[in-house]
């Protein structure tokens, strides 16, 4: 899927928050990346790895983290 040359892809959309990464490790690993209402700042939560965890898995796991951080506000 992608390498650690061309570590981040990112879908479009509602989903737009949820990439994949690619570590040194060569390891591919779905993660939630938005902007941390406490600190104001970029951070990124790991929510599994692609050969362990479905695409639509990875989506429901981002919408349930997304209604966490949108309750912080």
């Amino acid at each position: 899927m992608t390498t650690p040359a061309d570590s981040n892809k990112t879908e479009l959309g509602k989903n737009q928050n949820l990439r994949v990464t690619c570590g040194i490790t060569g390891i591919d690993t779905f993660c939630y990346r938005y902007t941390s209402p406490a600190i104001n700042k970029l951070s990124q939560v790991k929510t599994g790895n692609v050969s362990q965890t479905a695409l639509v898995m990875a989506r429901v796991r981002l919408q349930q983290l997304e209604q966490i951080r949108n309750s912080c506000h």
